[in-house]
Order: C-alpha cells, then structure tokens, then sequence
C-alpha cells in the first residue's frame, strides 16, 4: 500500500475524532461556566497560572544555575591542571637547558682544539 492512502486514511479518521473531542471539551456545566466569568473566579484562575509559571521558570533557572556551577568548576580544576602541568614543564625544560650549558661549559675547556680551529682533533659537541 502506498502511504498517501495510508495518511489520508489517518488524516479522515482524525476528522471524524477531532470535532468530539472539542464538542466534549465545550460542554461545560453552567455552574462551572458561570464560576469562570465572575471576575474574581477569573483572578484566582490566572494568579494560579502565573504562579504555576513562576514555579516552573524558577526550577528551570535553579537547574541552570546548577548546571553552570558545575560546568566553572571543571573548567577551573582543568586549568588548575593544566597551570600545574606546565610549571612541571617548565622546571624540567630549565634543569635540561642548564643541564646543556654546564656541559657546553666543560667540553668548551677540555678541548681548546675547537678554539684554535682544529677541526680533526676538535670532538663533537655535546648535543649533537
């Protein structure tokens, strides 16, 4: 079967659901429709919506809230982190260049050969 007659079947069927349920929805006892349009009946109704709403609005911002809480507390434990790990770098990459200096230093002194331009008795430098 073709689904356009499948969804004009469906679409026939909710025509015929659809006005009884609004007719259902209409018919109201005459004390409740009264009771609806006294002006303070209708007060009462929409301060209830409202604060209904309010409620709502409310919980909606409280979860946001808690959820932004949360979201700043990992991104400041992160970068805590990441701040930690690259001070560790840092010291590391410190202590390698003064490593490398120090050494530098010593083979400058024991092999003046590289001073005096001696390149067949002048040793590798350290590093490379």
């Amino acid at each position: 079967m073709r689904p356009i007659p499948r969804l004009a079947t469906a679409f026939a069927a909710l025509m015929l659901v659809a006005p009884a349920t609004v007719f259902a929805q209409a018919k109201q006892p005459a004390a409740d429709t009264a009771e609806q349009n006294s002006p303070e009946a209708r007060r009462q109704m929409l301060n209830a919506e409202q604060a209904a709403a309010a409620r709502a609005q409310v919980e909606s911002n409280a979860a946001s809230q808690a959820h932004h809480d949360t979201a700043v507390a990992i991104n400041d434990m992160a970068a805590q982190r990441d701040g930690a790990r690259y001070s560790d770098i840092l010291a590391r990459h410190d202590a390698a260049e003064q490593d490398y200096h120090q050494d530098r230093k010593q083979w400058e002194r024991s092999n003046p050969y590289c001073w005096k331009g001696d390149a067949v008795k002048c040793p590798a430098a350290p590093g490379s």
